[in-house]
């Protein structure tokens, strides 16, 4: 849910300040993100 949450509110603030840039960095950090929540889970 919070991906979900996360990339919805990317893809509405994008949109209000039409700043492409931001889903770019945005994106990252969410990459970011998840692959320091998947390395806990490595075999």
């Amino acid at each position: 849910m919070y991906v979900l949450a996360f990339s919805q509110g990317i893809a509405t603030l994008s949109n209000a300040f039409h700043d492409g840039e931001f889903v770019q960095r945005e994106v990252d950090r969410l990459h970011d993100w998840l692959d320091e929540r998947l390395s806990g889970h490595a075999s």
